[in-house]
């Protein structure tokens, strides 16, 4: 027998899986079915439209230094080339994460985590 629960918002009693997940809630699930959360998320949008907004020029702001430049043109079983300084290099220069490979080779992607981290330390000074 499948659990079910209450909707906080439209009062109706739903299987589990008709919740969004929420590993700090009660039940591993959101308060409001699926249904409700997504009406309660376009409210929020069209009564925030500034914020979204903002929100959206920040995440526009934060990847442009990781727009890629141009396609990647050299096709290689043995080399590949990197997304940031567009230098051709052997596979083994590029660090598998999971299942796949990274588009920036090892030199590139650890001058990007030290920018990344020293302006995180600039910005978070009480750390």
């Amino acid at each position: 027998m499948e659990k079910v629960k209450t909707c906080a918002r439209c009062k109706k009693t739903m299987p589990l899986s008709k919740f969004n997940k929420a590993k700090s809630e009660k039940y591993g699930v959101k308060c409001y079915c699926k249904k409700c959360q997504a009406l309660y998320q376009y409210e929020w949008r069209k009564k925030n439209q500034d914020k979204v907004k903002n929100y959206k020029e920040k995440d526009k702001k934060r990847d442009k230094g990781y727009v890629r430049k141009r396609p990647i043109l050299f096709k290689s079983d043995t080399h590949k080339e990197c997304a940031t300084c567009g230098a051709i290099h052997p596979r083994r220069m590029f660090q598998k994460v999971k299942d796949y490979e990274r588009i920036h080779c090892i030199s590139c992607y650890s001058k990007k985590r030290r920018l990344y981290h020293r302006a995180y330390l600039k910005k978070n000074k009480n750390l």
